[in-house]
């Protein structure tokens, strides 16, 4: 989510010029541009991150989730 190249600017709360550099260096997972929102939904997940301790994190995107013991994803059905 963060690389150096961006990790000062959040260091130094400024979003603009973080989503500024994450436009410029990083890339959407199809390689397509990186767009604001999602720069500034990645600045965001820093701060809740970082204020946080012994929380579980799932993710789940469709039919995946995501297993942290794995470190990758893994297939499965969820349930409505």
């Amino acid at each position: 989510m963060d690389d150096e190249r961006l990790h000062d600017f959040w260091k130094g709360n400024d979003r603009d010029g973080y989503i500024e550099a994450a436009r410029r260096f990083r890339t959407l997972s199809d390689g397509s541009p990186m767009i604001p929102s999602v720069a500034s939904r990645w600045f965001n997940l820093n701060s809740i991150i970082t204020s946080t301790a012994g929380d579980l994190w799932v993710h789940r995107e469709k039919d995946e989730l995501w297993d942290p013991k794995q470190e990758r994803t893994a297939r499965s059905r969820v349930d409505r």
